[in-house]
């Protein structure tokens, strides 16, 4: 089974990562959450829509949903300043 490699991992794309979280601060805990079950599905179809192994689209999605959360944090801590 040939190796798959992707030229692009979500967990990199910073800007984006960057404005979910700063999104998700407007939001109430249940709409953020929401919103972040929504971004997430929207990955994982436009994945799979490129014919990705599954297990590597989970593995990127999963990435991508811990990245976003790690910025929500420090963003909190740090503040929007940062």
């Amino acid at each position: 089974m040939p190796a798959e490699i992707l030229a692009f991992p979500l967990a990199r794309r910073a800007g984006f990562i960057r404005n979910q979280a700063a999104r998700y601060l407007d939001l109430t805990p249940r709409g953020a959450e929401s919103n972040l079950d929504h971004q997430l599905g929207l990955q994982r179809q436009t994945l799979l829509r490129k014919e990705i192994d599954p297990v590597v689209v989970e593995r990127e999605v999963h990435a991508l949903e811990q990245a976003i959360r790690n910025e929500l944090v420090r963003v909190r801590f740090e503040g929007v300043g940062g």
